[in-house]
């Protein structure tokens, strides 16, 4: 079973103030990197970065021989753009795709391999989230192959919520503890909260 992983790093930080949030340094090292280093530690068979136009410090950042970081010229559009840019960039015999924002400072690669196995558990036909005890739905978020199409079609600056709630047969949530699936980090005081461990 092949999985991808699409890491989505081409949002502009809007509500960061004095910088882009994806370079602020945490643990030692920009916040993109914690994100890539526990996808690149983690049983993905293949991984494409996407940044915005204007943004080479993140594009340098996110750059190493281990995964392949593309440009998403219509960024500025939305999430959306950049899904379809990370989807085009995969192989397509891919069975799944894991779809992965790159604010989440806490992810692990035990997260990532507890999705990809619940994935293989339901043959690669599930839609696969992380799910708190009282049944918040977190991040990433492994969609199957039979959805890359409605996953192109999306538009603007729409995640997939339209397409969990359009197939609730294919609905595989996976019971996580502590907040590696639900925390991220949008502005300077989540970046603070963070970093004197309040999340």
């Amino acid at each position: 079973m092949k999985i991808a992983g699409i890491i989505v790093a081409a949002g502009r930080s809007s509500r960061f103030e004095g910088g882009n949030k994806l370079l602020a340094e945490i643990d030692g090292k920009p916040l993109i990197r914690n994100v890539i280093d526990a996808a690149c530690d983690a049983a993905l068979d293949e991984i494409v970065v996407v940044t915005a136009p204007g943004a080479p410090a993140v594009h340098a950042a996110a750059s190493r021989d281990a995964w392949r970081t593309i440009v998403n010229p219509d960024a500025a559009a939305g999430l959306s753009t950049s899904i379809r840019c990370g989807l085009s960039a995969i192989d397509q015999t891919s069975d799944g795709a894991l779809i992965i924002l790159a604010d989440m400072p806490r992810l692990t690669a035990r997260l990532i391999n507890d999705l990809c196995a619940a994935f293989a558990a339901r043959n690669a036909q599930a839609i696969v989230f992380p799910q708190s005890r009282d049944g918040r739905q977190g991040n990433p978020v492994l969609w199957p192959r039979m959805l890359y199409a409605e996953l192109m079609a999306l538009s603007g600056d729409a995640g997939g919520k339209v397409l969990l709630a359009a197939n609730p047969g294919l609905l595989q949530p996976v019971a996580v503890e502590g907040d590696a699936a639900f925390v991220d980090i949008d502005t300077r005081a989540d970046l603070a909260r963070l970093m004197e461990g309040q999340d």
